[in-house]
């Protein structure tokens, strides 16, 4: 797959819930994301949304934290440049400066 910067690979949904799973039942992850003041999101290695804070729901106007699991930054962002390669977010020239 066509990338400029970072690797285009995902996680299979089979590992990506495992992980989510994990970090919802760090304390210490847990207690970070409730402590943090400003937009707070934990990625996996494949740079895919795995926990968001509060802060980080309000700021992109979304009501429900299922919306953004899974996506990458850019995507749940709405970057224009997130798309552009079939690698998604993290994959054009424009990523190494986000």
């Amino acid at each position: 797959m066509d990338t400029r910067f970072a690797p285009a690979e995902r996680a299979s949904e089979e590992d990506l819930r495992e992980a989510m799973d994990y970090a919802a039942n760090n304390p210490v992850i847990r207690g970070l994301l409730h402590a943090a003041s400003g937009l707070l999101a934990v990625l996996n290695e494949q740079r895919q949304i795995l926990l968001v804070n509060q802060a980080f729901l309000e700021a992109l106007g979304i009501a429900d934290a299922r919306e953004a699991l899974g996506l990458r930054p850019g995507e749940a962002l709405q970057c224009v440049h997130a798309h552009e390669l079939a690698g998604g977010c993290g994959a054009s020239r424009f990523c190494p400066t986000c």
